[in-house]
């Protein structure tokens, strides 16, 4: 964490560390992606595309009310998100080789 408080003086690590101490490996597992959301809405998912896979509306996705089409990335993103999005999500291939992600 001492290396993390020098780069970014101003954020408060308390809480990071709590999770660290109640599960040192669930910790370590998200850090590096390895984890599925409980529960995860659509702007929750457009988040997750901004933050984790810089991925913006309008240029690599389209939104809509009840989902998201012509998600454009790779297959390494693809899977990453699949293993990460609730099980309420179903993300599928499109015929025109890009992906949607809707509620099931």
């Amino acid at each position: 964490m001492s290396a993390w408080q020098e780069q970014v003086p101003n954020y408060e690590f308390s809480e990071t560390m709590a999770l660290y101490q109640e599960g040192e490996q669930q910790f370590l597992n998200a850090y590096h992606g390895h984890y599925r959301i409980k529960y995860v809405t659509l702007p929750g998912i457009q988040r997750l595309l901004q933050l984790r896979f810089q991925l913006e509306e309008g240029k690599d996705y389209q939104l809509l009310e009840t989902g998201i089409q012509h998600l454009t990335c790779d297959e390494e993103t693809v899977t990453r998100l699949q293993q990460m999005l609730s099980t309420n999500w179903s993300l599928t291939k499109q015929e025109d080789g890009n992906y949607s992600v809707f509620v099931k």
